[in-house]
């Protein structure tokens, strides 16, 4: 660099300051014609390389400040006119300061920017893996999602850090992060709502309580089931030969908490009871005080009067065993 500088000729258009100056005051700043930098804010020193006897004056320069980098992964240009104004604004001398090198610097900054479009692919993904197990249809309106996000570094990747929650829907808030080597670089909080629709079975008329469902009874209609409480019904199976505990009006989801499967035995029923004591079976009549289904424990009076606990084997049939 040394010997560059010694041979530069006399004053031309690719160098600034007068010869009169002592040698011993001139400071040489070499424009590069690309810098690098991770920074936030320029330096002088970043962009050229200074270099001369005064000390003082080069340590100065070396730290001259030019203003914010470009956001990472950008870029901007600097011409030479643009030092020699910073320089006068910061009180030096531009005499003394020989400006030589390129007429315009390219400075690069380092890092990427995490924008919109590397977000929401990310957080539709999250949401299909909190529905997989349902065929639903998802609609995802953001209530807060961050602007472009500059990040110092290139090497990283963007996660989720919540845990997938099943069947996640209604408004909800999740994390994101920008991770190197499980280091979390930045932040990025998201607001949503999550809305949901499914094929679900839907009355077709008003029902009662104790009636036994058939096909007739309800149809498959795709209906919003954001937050809803319970679980519909997504099947005919599910539902056909399936008693109501509670009436339901027509055009209502059907869930599966309305549904229970038919007793075989009522409470107040005549039963016979079954007592089987090692080898030694008794048949006797009794009363349920209890509904039961099948394997059902429930509680019976036998004619005699005592209270029995027993299992239903039949529709007619209560097995009381020690």
């Amino acid at each position: 660099m040394v010997l560059l500088l010694l041979a530069v000729p006399g004053p031309s258009a690719a160098q600034e300051g007068p010869l009169s100056v002592p040698e011993s005051e001139m400071v040489y700043v070499y424009l590069k014609p690309e810098a690098r930098t991770a920074a936030s804010q320029l330096t002088l020193g970043d962009v050229a390389e200074v270099s001369g006897f005064n000390e003082e004056l080069i340590g100065r320069l070396k730290e001259l400040p030019l203003g914010p980098a470009p956001l990472p992964g950008d870029s901007l240009a600097l011409a030479r006119s643009d030092i020699r104004r910073i320089m006068i604004a910061h009180r030096i001398d531009p005499v003394n300061v020989a400006l030589v090198g390129e007429n315009r610097v390219e400075i690069n900054r380092s890092g990427r920017v995490i924008s919109k479009v590397d977000l929401t692919p990310l957080i539709e993904g999250y949401v299909r893996r909190c529905w997989s197990e349902k065929n639903v249809r998802t609609e995802i309106m953001y209530s807060r999602l961050p602007e472009d996000l500059a990040v110092d570094s290139e090497n990283f990747v963007i996660k989720v850090l919540d845990p997938v929650k099943s069947m996640l829907s209604g408004s909800v808030a999740i994390s994101l992060a920008a991770l190197q080597d499980d280091r979390i670089l930045a932040r990025l909080p998201v607001s949503l709502k999550i809305r949901v629709w499914q094929e679900v079975a839907v009355l077709q008329r008003d029902l009662h309580q104790g009636e036994i469902l058939t096909l007739d009874d309800f149809s498959f209609e795709e209906r919003e089931i954001t937050g809803r409480s319970g679980t519909p019904v997504t099947k005919a199976e599910q539902a056909v030969d399936k008693r109501l505990e509670r009436s339901v009006k027509a055009g209502q989801v059907l869930g599966l908490e309305n549904l229970e499967n038919p007793p075989l035995i009522e409470r107040g029923a005549e039963v016979t009871l079954i007592v089987q004591y090692k080898s030694i079976t008794v048949g006797c009549l009794g009363k349920a005080f209890q509904k039961g289904r099948l394997g059902d424990r429930i509680m019976v009076r036998n004619q005699y009067g005592k209270n029995l606990i027993g299992e239903v084997r039949d529709e007619h049939t209560v097995v009381i065993t020690p």
